[in-house]
């Protein structure tokens, strides 16, 4: 098969970014991409433009195999308008359209990629057909582990080698998390990240509050991971999982975290249930182990970077044959 021509139309280089540039990085895909005026995408080749029929025309110069856009139904309608082009969509956030956008976007792509499950529930509810719709999560590099880092921080925190830690993630359930430290040994340390310090009782002295911007430094010192239901931030996951820290939640996408095999499933997001969870992988140095080696091994063969980028190429490769 020839090697296969790909335009990216995209209006901010968000999550869009990652996955442009792992689709240059680890496939054969030619890659181009139409961007705003203004706006910067370093080391991929890139088209500026400043508004629809300007699209239109470079869409057309171009003459690619396949248009991919993303979170934006203006760009679906207009990409649909260009020509008789292959289209693929890709969905990173919720989008909220008006009664007529519902009513067209069914047509407007061949193959919509969700990245997240309310990604997919907003696609749904705003008429894309769940036939077209492909579950692709945005990858990631595995997390690097610096011990200088790790020390620093321990010491900084107040935190010896051998408590065993305990990463939360999210701020939605902070009183939970708090009963739960209440119940936890002297030498459980509860790490909540981007909670409200002000929200701390009195001498509970194993909890500490960190900001989320070191999120990464936190998690290469955990033991484990818990996130509130319905957590969708699935990069701190997949970094954790990456350096085999097993996840404690309710209600995760089974196709990242399954009891007993990465992680633990409890049945509600209450203190005992989370209590009784983080005893079990402390007590149970087996079943640890287990788990934090199902971790790394989910992370490699699932949400890797290349992973991600082989997985929208064999998309292409589909859609075109």
């Amino acid at each position: 098969m020839k090697n296969i021509n790909v335009l990216h139309v995209i209006k901010n280089t968000g999550t869009e970014s990652q996955q442009i540039s792992a689709l240059q990085k680890y496939t054969d895909i030619n890659l181009h991409v139409l961007i705003p005026t203004g706006v910067k995408l370093n080391s991929i080749p890139c088209t500026t433009y400043s508004n629809a029929n300007e699209i239109k025309k470079l869409i057309k110069n171009i003459s690619p195999d396949i248009i991919h856009t993303h979170d934006s139904h203006e760009l679906r309608t207009i990409a649909s308008k260009a020509g008789k082009f292959k289209l693929v969509h890709s969905q990173h956030n919720v989008e909220e359209l008006n009664f007529f956008a519902k009513l067209t976007v069914g047509n407007l792509s061949d193959i919509v990629i969700a990245t997240t499950d309310k990604a997919r529930e907003s696609l749904i509810k705003t008429g894309t057909s769940a036939t077209k719709i492909r579950m692709v999560f945005n990858g990631t590099e595995p997390l690097a582990e610096d011990e200088k880092t790790q020390i620093e921080l321990r010491n900084k925190l107040n935190i010896t080698k051998t408590d065993f830690v305990v990463a939360c993630l999210g701020n939605s359930h902070t009183d939970t998390i708090l009963n739960t430290a209440k119940e936890l040994p002297y030498n459980v340390i509860v790490i909540i990240l981007g909670s409200d310090s002000r929200t701390m009782p009195e001498n509970l002295n194993n909890v500490r509050i960190a900001d989320v911007n070191n999120t990464e430094d936190i998690l290469s010192i955990a033991d484990v991971i818990t996130c509130p239901p319905q957590y969708e931030m699935y990069k701190p996951l997949f970094l954790g999982m990456s350096i085999g820290k097993p996840i404690i939640a309710l209600n995760m996408n089974r196709y990242i975290m399954e009891d007993k095999i990465n992680g633990l499933t409890i049945p509600s997001f209450e203190a005992d249930k989370l209590d009784d969870a983080i005893t079990r992988l402390k007590e149970d140095p087996p079943l640890y182990s287990t788990l934090s080696n199902g971790a790394r091994k989910r992370f490699a063969e699932r949400f890797t970077i290349q992973k991600m980028a082989n997985n929208i190429a064999d998309l292409y490769k589909r859609l075109i044959e």
